[in-house]
C-alpha cells in the first residue's frame, strides 16, 4: 500500500493497522489507518532535444499540454504518459527512431521533484514491411487491408493510430499492439502487429421489464467471422410475457 501512494505522489504516506478479534463469531476485523502526508509536487520540468532544431518551436508549444506539469503532484502515471506523448509527437514527424532518456529527482525535504526528458529525434524514416503475429482463424489479408500506410511512405504515428482504430472496429481481437521496429541508422522501419483473437462466437442474453409488455427478454447469437472474411452473422430472438 505505501508503494501505491508513492506512485500517486505521496512519498511520506504512513499506513498502520490493528486487528479486532471476535472469538464468539470467529471473525477478525482489520482497521487500517492511512496518513497521506504532504505530496511531492513537480518543481521543474526540462525537455531538451539533442538534434532536429527545426522541431524545437513546436515541441515547446506542446509542453503545456502534457500530462505532467509544474506545480502539480508528481504521479508516476503522468510521468510515463508524458514520455509516451512525446514519442507520439515525434512519430507524427516521421521520427520513428526517437529515443528518450527520462529522469526524476525527488527531493523529500522540499516535497519537490525535478523532471527531465532528453530527446534524440533521429532521422526522418519510412515505413517498411508489416508482420502480423497471433492469428489463428482470422485471415492475414483481413488485417493487412486495414493498414493505412504502405512500405516506402513517410512514417506516421497518425497512420498507426488509424490502423489500430480500424482493427478494433472489426471486433475480432481482444488485444491489438502495433510496434514500430526501428534499427538505426537504417531509415526504413518495419512494423510488427501483435493480436489476440476473440472467441468467434458469442451469446448475449438480455432481460427487462415494461408496464405494457411486463417481462421481456432477448437472446442474440453472433459469429464475428462467419465463413471467414470478417463476415458477421447475428441471429436474435425476442419475447415478452
Amino acid at each position: 500500500m505505501p508503494r501505491f501512494y508513492q506512485d500517486k505522489g505521496y512519498y511520506e504516506a504512513k499506513v498502520s493497522h490493528d486487528l479486532t478479534v471476535d472469538d464468539k463469531e470467529g471473525l477478525v476485523t482489520a482497521n487500517i489507518q492511512i496518513s497521506e502526508g504532504e505530496p511531492i509536487r513537480v518543481a521543474q520540468i526540462s525537455v531538451d532535444i539533442v538534434d532536429a532544431p527545426e522541431l524545437k518551436t513546436e515541441l515547446q508549444a506542446l509542453l503545456p499540454k502534457l500530462p505532467l506539469r509544474e506545480g502539480e503532484i508528481f504521479a508516476v502515471d503522468a510521468y510515463q504518459r508524458t514520455e509516451s506523448q512525446l514519442k507520439e509527437f515525434f512519430y507524427d514527424k516521421s521520427r520513428a527512431a526517437i529515443t528518450i532518456q527520462r529522469k526524476a529527482e525527488v527531493i523529500l525535504d522540499r516535497h519537490a521533484a525535478n523532471v527531465s526528458y532528453v530527446l534524440n529525434a533521429g532521422p526522418e524514416t519510412q515505413f517498411g514491411a508489416t508482420t502480423v503475429e497471433g492469428l489463428k482463424d482470422v485471415e492475414q489479408s483481413i488485417v493487412l487491408q486495414e493498414l493505412t500506410y504502405k512500405p516506402g511512405e513517410s512514417f506516421s504515428g497518425a497512420a498507426l493510430r488509424t490502423t489500430e482504430k480500424n482493427l478494433r472496429e472489426l471486433d475480432l481481437f481482444s488485444l491489438i499492439v502495433i510496434e514500430p521496429q526501428p534499427s538505426p541508422p537504417d531509415t526504413v522501419v518495419p512494423v510488427k502487429i501483435r493480436l489476440e483473437e476473440k472467441p468467434p462466437r458469442e451469446i448475449k442474453v438480455g432481460l427487462g421489464y415494461g408496464t405494457e409488455e411486463q417481462l421481456r427478454g432477448q437472446v442474440r447469437w453472433r459469429n464475428n467471422n462467419w465463413l471467414g472474411g470478417a463476415r458477421r452473422l447475428e441471429v436474435g430472438v425476442k419475447a415478452s410475457f
